[in-house]
């Protein structure tokens, strides 16, 4: 399984490094598409709503089907996030701010499971680290303690939660603050053909 991460990591990486040096470098072979597919399922017209269970997708998954939009695997879409938006629902609102829009139920969960030994935080936009930056520093010494046990890595900046509900909580009005936009009007989610 980790193979498998860390080979769709290093793609990743090298399919956006080809992406910058112009669209005809692009490998259009890794089909991104899939991954739009697998996170969101199918949706007609310009927009979809992101599903309940996207949370249980990988974070690579959200992140090809961010890729998916950017590199027009997908034609272009508004997603709708109307849950706590975690896993790949928030890898993929992370790295695909343009495509993503907010319901009245909308937020995010910033996080590391217990457990992990990851030495850094992922890439997130500029303005949302700065966000969480804020947040750890207005954690009391107690808080700071449990969230951040023992800590190898000081300067990580999401903490160690055993329950998503206990990470930081960008909530929608906060996630406007960051540059996310409300959604105009509902959109349709269409199941996945089996």
């Amino acid at each position: 399984m980790l193979k498998c991460v860390l080979a769709l990591i290093f793609l990743t990486f090298a399919t956006i490094a080809r992406a910058e040096e112009g669209p005809q470098t692009c490998d259009t072979r890794l089909d991104f598409a899939a991954a739009f597919q697998q996170l969101i399922g199918y949706c007609k017209g310009d927009s979809c709503t992101m599903p309940d269970d996207a949370k249980e997708r990988h974070c690579g998954v959200g992140i090809g089907a961010a890729l998916s939009l950017r590199f027009k695997q997908v034609a272009h879409k508004i997603v709708r996030i109307n849950q706590l938006c975690v896993g790949g629902c928030l890898s993929f609102a992370m790295h695909a701010p343009q495509f993503v829009c907010l319901g009245p139920h909308g937020s995010f969960a910033f996080f590391r499971a217990a457990g992990k030994d990851v030495d850094k935080d992922p890439n997130y936009p500029k303005e949302v680290m700065e966000w969480a930056m804020r947040k750890k520093s207005e954690l009391t010494p107690d808080q700071r303690e449990k969230l951040y046990p023992k800590e190898k890595y000081p300067n990580r900046i999401f903490p160690f939660v055993d329950d998503v509900k206990n990470g930081f909580i960008m909530s929608r009005d906060e996630a406007f603050s960051v540059g996310y936009i409300p959604c105009k009007e509902p959109a349709v989610a269409i199941a996945t053909p089996k």
